[in-house]
């Protein structure tokens, strides 16, 4: 071959066609790695974001909640959010791991998925609030009246019942890749318990502070999972 000539060209058969869709797909697969990090680092920067704003909101809520109400009234109440989060976290067990991991491979069966993971989480929170109401004069005294009136207890099993669901729809929603509504259900959600403070210690405030926690809550179980999360477990003909 002389210096000059060009250089032969590659061969066409199986194996060159196999290599070159080999490269492609190569390719394709580092772009798609490349979006998908590129797209976790930026959820994870709204997430961020979105919890500074929510903190923000949240020790403006108690200034005005201390400014407001008197410092027993206040301690009391504080006492009893303390409580429902509890009783939430020790129901919720291990899901707000178990969710994210699970639910996307739940294919036709992420409906049921999510309602058993709400039924299990609601329930076990429950049960953790009544044994919590059974002994209460005996480690916290000082919050008898949540079992001593009917619409006190009303309102604590309620807030529990809201919270272990509020708290684990943003586990559903990580796990069906929609955890671009997470920042704007939680910073909505402070905004709007800071608003109902206000209204709420003006009209109702010993009931102030546990209403402006749960009807947030309330609200925003019922337009996502009404909304967001059912659309999304939706069965589709392609899904196993």
């Amino acid at each position: 071959m002389s210096v000059g000539a060009p250089p032969a060209p590659l061969p066409s058969g199986p194996s060159n066609v196999v290599r070159r869709v080999a490269v492609r797909r190569g390719t394709r697969a580092a772009g798609a790695a490349a979006d998908a990090s590129q797209s976790i680092g930026g959820a994870s920067a709204i997430l961020i974001g979105s919890s500074f704003v929510s903190s923000a909101i949240g020790l403006a809520y108690w200034l005005v909640a201390a400014r407001s109400l008197s410092p027993a009234q206040l301690g009391l109440d504080a006492a009893v959010v303390n409580t429902v989060m509890l009783a939430t976290n020790l129901g919720s067990l291990d899901l707000v791991h178990a969710v994210p991991r699970y639910l996307p491979a739940a294919g036709n069966r992420a409906a049921a998925f999510v309602r058993t993971s709400y039924g299990v989480a609601v329930g076990l929170s429950l049960l953790v609030a009544v044994v919590f109401l059974v002994g209460v004069r005996t480690w916290t005294p000082s919050l008898a009246y949540l079992v001593d009136q009917v619409a006190w207890t009303a309102l604590f099993l309620l807030a529990v019942m809201a919270w272990s669901t509020f708290a684990l729809q943003d586990c559903v929603l990580i796990g069906l890749r929609r955890s671009n509504w997470v920042p704007i259900e939680n910073v909505v959600f402070s905004v709007l318990k800071l608003v109902l403070l206000l209204v709420l210690v003006e009209v109702a405030p010993r009931y102030a502070v546990l209403l402006s926690w749960t009807l947030p809550a309330l609200l925003f179980v019922a337009i996502v999972n009404l909304g967001v999360v059912r659309r999304a477990v939706r069965p589709t003909a392609d899904t196993p």
